[in-house]
């Protein structure tokens, strides 16, 4: 696995009407738990940065809330706000992809390998801690596992989704 992507839905009065400080938040509960595994430091960019303005890779745009690495972004991620609801999606480089070599993960940066199933672990750890919250999983159901199957075959697996930027 060369990302670790996550996603978190909640209603704004779970996560608050300041949305940047949820995202400091998650980023704050990530930084830990990565040193936890013996990344140093991993530091946020103070201004905003494209280093490459042709190219479309998030992970080439830094933003204040970003943890870098160096000059390399190694977690990003973003939010959408609709009514009262807040998706906070990202990811974590792990390591260099073959798709897109001109990134390097923390493997290349640190020569450190992290699983992804360690990292999952103390972040939710970190978040419980920093948030009050309590995770459990929760399995789908049989029908929302038809609608996931639905949707990845319709949308997510189609050239036109894949192929459009």
């Amino acid at each position: 696995v060369s990302q670790s992507r996550y996603d978190i839905a909640a209603k704004e009065f779970v996560t608050g009407t300041k949305t940047a400080l949820f995202q400091e938040k998650f980023h704050s509960a990530i930084r830990i738990a990565i040193q936890k595994l013996g990344v140093i430091a991993p530091e946020t960019p103070k201004e905003e940065q494209k280093l490459d303005q042709n190219n479309l890779l998030c992970f080439l745009h830094h933003t204040t809330q970003d943890l870098t690495l160096g000059f390399s972004k190694i977690v990003g991620s973003a939010q959408r706000k609709k009514k009262d609801r807040i998706l906070q999606h990202g990811g974590i480089l792990l390591m260099q992809s073959k798709h897109t070599p001109e990134l390097p993960g923390i493997k290349e940066l640190t020569g450190l390998e992290i699983k992804a199933e360690v990292l999952e672990s103390l972040i939710l750890e970190e978040l419980e801690f920093s948030l009050g919250w309590d995770f459990k999983p929760i399995p789908w159901s049989d029908q929302e596992k038809v609608w996931i199957q639905n949707l990845a075959e319709s949308r997510y697996k189609s050239n036109d989704w894949n192929l459009k930027r």
